[in-house]
This record gives C-alpha cells, structure tokens and sequence, in this order.
C-alpha cells in the first residue's frame, strides 16, 4: 500500500511528532508498504529537501514554511496557502492510496487537508494536541478571533477524514464534543526494544529533563528545588538538561542560586542510542509543566521514554490532568503543585531519602510501558486500522 504521512517540520527533528510519525514510517516500510514522510522546508533548511529514512521509506520535505511561528496570523494564513497548493502536486506525483496527517502543525497540516478534499483523496488526521485552543489562548483581539475562525474551519475538515486517530481518551472526547467522528485512540509509547533500563552506576543523584526548555516547559522552578534539595543535605543532586530553547535563562538562575556545578546542558541529543545511554545514567525524570489547562490532557512523549528507561516520574501539572492520574494511578513518581518549587523539592528529596521506593516506582514504570505503550506494537494497531477503515471505504463505494 502507498502510503503518505505528513508531518508539518522539517524532519527529522528531534520531537514528539518525529518519534510518533518517524516510527510508523519505519516500522510500515520494512512490513513492505511504500511510505512517503512529507515534511516543511524551511529558510534555513533549503539544501536538505530529500533524505533517505530506510531504503522504503522516504522523507520529502517540499512543503515551504516561511516560518515556524504559526501563531501569528498572518504567518499562519501564508503558510497554510504554501502548504495548500504544493501539496496539490506532490500528492498528484506521488499517488498515496492514504495521507495520514499528524497535527499540529496546523497551517501545513490543513493546507494539506484542503488540498486531499480538493483531490478528492482519503485521509486520516492524527490528532496530537489542542492546536487550535493553544493558537487562541496565545493571542488576544483580532489575532484570537483569526483562531477561532480556523478552529471552525479545522472542525469542518476533520469531519471529511475517512478516520481521526488521536493520542488520548480526553482528546477523543474533546474532538467528539465538536461533532468529529469517528475518533480512535492509539497512544504515544516508546520502542522498549531500544529504550530500556541498563541500571548503569551513577555519579551522585541526578534529575534529567528532556524536550523544549521554557515556553509552558519553565525549568525555574526545577532550579529553585535543586538548590533547595542541595542546601536540605542532598549534595550530590544534579540536574542535566537535554533539549533546545531558551537555555541561557535557566544558566543564569542556577548561577545567580550558587548552583551552576549542579546544573549540566547537554545540548539537543538526535541520536537515539546516545539519549537512551543518559536516561539510563539518571535516577528521576522531570516534566515541568505550567499552569495552562490545555495540558490536562496530555502524555507527553518524555513520559514514555522516562518509564521504559525505568526512571519515575516527577511531575508538576494540575492534579486532575490525565498525566496526574496515570502517575498516582500506577504509582510510578509524584505529583507536585506548578510553579511550586517547595513542593517540588519535597519529592526529590522522597526519592533521595528513600532509594528502595525509587527503584520501585521506575520498575513499575517499566512494566506499564511493556504492557501498555510499547511502540511497535501501537505501530501495527495503527497500521491494522488505517486497512481495515481504507476497506471498508472501498467497500461502500
């Protein structure tokens, strides 16, 4: 089967959607499916429009983005106009039997959708986040309104998809409560084949964070708790950083603390192998969330690569979010208070004091990944349901 998967990036790139949307094209191309990864191509990426994934698979980043800044309207309806009209051709030369487009970005992912409608193509939009609700949330004024007329919009595409598969049970009801249907669930996991716990020996007790540093990420308060923890006893405490973003601002508050030889940026890692080989040096994993409530309903992908690598979760995000639940709910890390560097440093130092409880929360950890979230075997669920959803289609025509 001929398969397009569009992912609105320039990939790869090291991120949530990459992991999710990179696997699949991986794991279907070696079940013998052709597999097209379409991407953006962005200013500062123009010399790398085509690169080899496997020798199935192929990633084609020829969709122009004039900017990553797509919460600004007029970026947005520029973008989504680019999108809209170069995916008329390469969807018209490369004859996908499907296109599966994973969202957000949203101003490559609708140009792409209008672009199938136009066509008259099948697709499934995979639904990652509430794009549209954050666009809104992030502008005032006209800017807002400008969303809220794409999100109405969006609604109206979605209802066009053959299928809308998304990562969450409170996003499938999110999208329901707008009139989309049907809605399936096939969650983010992590490949346990690769991300694994090696029980490496460590120097000292060490925090790890993974992912985009500031934005609704804000590590300050993560620093505020390491010099807490420290001053409370725990010397040995460090936290390493790993990720891309604004990086100098949390350098500075660890200096300003006294605590800069406690504090290690690793830069953004790409290389699987080498990312799985820290987590595996590290004893907690850290996901810093704000005080936006869009976050309720999201598992971000470090959670999955935290569990399979057996590390516990400490997590500071409201207390009845889906992320709250999954951790109480399995007893695999602590909940704490956003913002709340108090709270924060109070579980650290649970764990600290307490090696036997932490090594028993990142087994359990690890046991949900295996049962639940491995990736390969989401990637064949996934690929069962697009046949099954594309059969039945072609059976009623």
């Amino acid at each position: 089967m001929r398969i397009m998967l569009v992912l609105g990036f320039h990939n790869p790139f090291p991120g949530a959607g990459w992991q999710r949307i990179g696997f699949l094209g991986e794991k279907w191309s070696t079940q013998g499916h052709h597999i097209d990864i379409v991407g953006a191509m962005i200013p500062n990426s123009l010399m790398r429009g085509k690169e080899a994934l496997t020798s199935k698979a192929i990633i084609l980043n020829l969709l122009p983005s004039i900017s990553t800044r797509a919460k600004i309207p007029g970026v947005f309806a520029l973008n989504l106009f680019l999108s809209f009209w170069f995916s008329i051709i390469v969807v018209s030369m490369r004859h996908p039997e499907v296109v599966v487009v994973s969202l957000p970005e949203g101003d490559v992912g609708l140009g792409v959708i209008l672009a199938c409608t136009l066509l008259g193509k099948r697709f499934i939009v995979d639904y990652r986040d509430e794009w549209e609700d954050y666009c809104i949330h992030s502008n005032r004024s006209f800017s807002q309104l400008f969303f809220r007329i794409c999100k109405r919009i969006a609604t109206a595409l979605y209802k066009r998809a053959m299928l809308i598969v998304t990562v969450t049970n409170p996003l499938k009801k999110f999208l329901e409560r707008r009139g989309v249907y049907p809605v399936k669930v096939i969650p983010n996991g992590a490949d346990t084949r690769i991300w694994k716990p090696a029980y490496a020996r460590k120097n000292g007790f060490v925090l790890i964070y993974i992912g985009v540093i500031g934005g609704y990420y804000p590590l300050d308060s993560v620093v505020i708790a390491l010099k807490k923890v420290i001053t409370q006893g725990a010397s040995d405490a460090r936290l390493k950083i790993v990720g891309e973003g604004d990086i100098k601002r949390v350098l500075q508050s660890a200096e300003r603390l006294g605590i800069i030889g406690s504090v290690e940026y690793l830069g953004s890692v790409r290389d699987q192998n080498r990312l799985v080989e820290i987590l595996q040096r590290t004893d907690i994993g850290i996901i810093p969330f704000d005080t936006n409530p869009l976050w309720n309903h999201a598992l971000p992908a470090k959670f999955y690569e935290y569990c399979a690598c057996g590390l516990p979760v400490l997590a500071t995000v409201g207390p009845d979010s889906l992320l709250a639940e999954v951790i109480r709910d399995h007893k695999i890390g602590i909940i704490c208070r956003p913002n709340d560097s108090e709270s924060l440093s109070g579980a650290i130092l649970h764990y600290y004091r307490h090696p036997n409880k932490l090594y028993e929360a990142g087994e359990r950890a690890r046991i949900l990944v295996e049962r639940h979230f491995d990736r390969a075997r989401l990637a064949d669920k996934y690929l069962d349901l697009l046949i099954q959803t594309l059969e039945g289609q072609l059976r009623n025509v």
